[in-house]
């Protein structure tokens, strides 16, 4: 009898041995099932902050290239208004150069003018001129014309001698031949006559 009771109490501590071991165990998984879902979380917690780390950085970044890019642009911007002068300075050089060439253009028709300017030009080769002005016009010179046996415009002064050396003269009368060329044509007869005090272009 005693070795059944024995036997039935043993069988009792087992059987809670084996309860409480299940029971360890559930407490376990449960710790675990517990502690997971924190790691977890706090990982999620970990990836969010680097990412807004990682948002942060390259919210700095980008603003310090816009601010780069904007000290780029103002730099450029001022460097152009800087170089603005230049352009007035070459362009004021140009006018100062206009201005230049102008003046030397002035002095050397004067120095032209001046050198045209001959002293004492005879009435006689302001006549001798005219004459070789006409026939290298193609017509023909007849030096038997004159103002009373032909036909003649002009009547040109040969008294003033500063008409004479200024070529005043010799420019009016190559004036009266290219009007008789145009009014008659190359076909006919020209001639420069000098009566001592006038110039006559005689035609027939």
């Amino acid at each position: 009898m005693k070795k059944k009771i024995f036997a039935v109490i043993a069988i009792i501590t087992i059987t809670a041995a084996m309860l409480a071991g299940c029971s360890s165990k559930d407490v376990n998984v449960d710790a675990q099932a517990s502690t997971e879902p924190t790691s977890n979380s706090v990982a999620v917690s970990d990836t969010t902050k680097a990412a807004e780390s990682t948002t942060i950085a390259e919210s700095t970044t980008v603003e310090a290239t816009t601010k780069k890019e904007a000290a780029k642009t103002t730099t450029k911007a001022a460097a152009k208004t800087t170089a603005a002068p230049k352009t007035t300075m070459k362009q004021t050089t140009k006018s100062t150069t206009a201005v230049q060439t102008t003046k030397a253009t002035t002095k050397a028709t004067t120095k032209a003018t001046t050198k045209a300017t001959v002293k004492n030009v005879s009435a006689k080769d302001v006549q001798a001129q005219v004459n070789a002005y006409i026939r290298s016009k193609g017509v023909k010179v007849d030096s038997s014309l004159n103002s009373g046996n032909s036909g003649w415009s002009g009547r040109i002064s040969a008294t003033r001698q500063d008409s004479l050396n200024d070529g005043t003269s010799l420019r009016n009368c190559k004036e009266y031949v290219d009007s008789e060329i145009s009014s008659m044509g190359s076909d006919i007869s020209l001639y420069c006559y000098y009566d001592g005090t006038f110039f006559y272009i005689c035609y027939m």
